[in-house]
């Protein structure tokens, strides 16, 4: 799931620390799987309102769970019931997904989710926040990711900077490099770096 647009209010020096990261996510994908205004996306898990200002006009629809069902700025969103894809196989050029598969569960449910982004695409491009990074970027918290279910839900109770709920951020698995590659055996990997350390690892074909 995107930061959503209410978060970004709430937070405009994190919304902006995500801008300058996206701008540079968003190059490197349109130039590693030579994006054009042919190229068909289907980005699971996102909103219509990341692709507003996306360099290349390109055909995009958008997965979601709590998707209006509608076509939004142009862009098509169809719901899902977050396990099956609602699509024939190599249906799209680029199966698209940002900072989502940390979000579906267990292994084995990251395991479903990407066998699905391969099914339906014939390309991919998946990025997912880095296990190892200091902060968790969903709690805003350093090094939350490796604290027990008792200390995530006592800090969240007194930490207001976490803008998700409970239930989701406990929910999170974050993944590592070495996972990634486990899951997209045939990706290449791109290690986003903030201060020195990887942010985010980026799996694509």
């Amino acid at each position: 799931m995107y930061i959503s647009q209410s978060v970004s209010e709430r937070f405009p020096l994190f919304a902006r620390f995500q801008t300058h990261f996206r701008s540079a996510r968003v190059a490197k994908f349109v130039e590693r799987l030579q994006v054009s205004s042919l190229t068909s996306i289907l980005d699971i898990g996102g909103e219509p309102y990341f692709w507003s200002d996306f360099p290349v006009k390109c055909k995009v629809v958008c997965l979601n769970l709590n998707s209006p069902g509608e076509t939004i700025h142009g862009i098509e969103t169809v719901q899902f019931d977050g396990r099956t894809f609602p699509f024939e196989d190599k249906s799209f050029d680029i199966a698209h997904s940002n900072s989502v598969i940390e979000q579906v569960g267990d292994f084995r449910a990251q395991m479903r989710f990407a066998a699905e982004i391969r099914r339906v695409g014939r390309r991919f491009w998946v990025q997912t926040p880095n296990y190892y990074f200091p902060i968790e970027p969903h709690a805003f918290f350093p090094f939350y990711q490796f604290l027990p279910a008792n200390m995530k839900m006592a800090i969240r109770n007194v930490w207001k900077m976490a803008p998700y709920p409970m239930e989701d951020l406990l929910s999170i698995r974050l993944l590592t490099v070495r996972e990634m590659r486990f899951l997209f055996p045939e990706a290449c990997i791109y290690r986003e770096r903030a201060f020195g350390v990887t942010k985010s690892i980026c799996a694509y074909q």
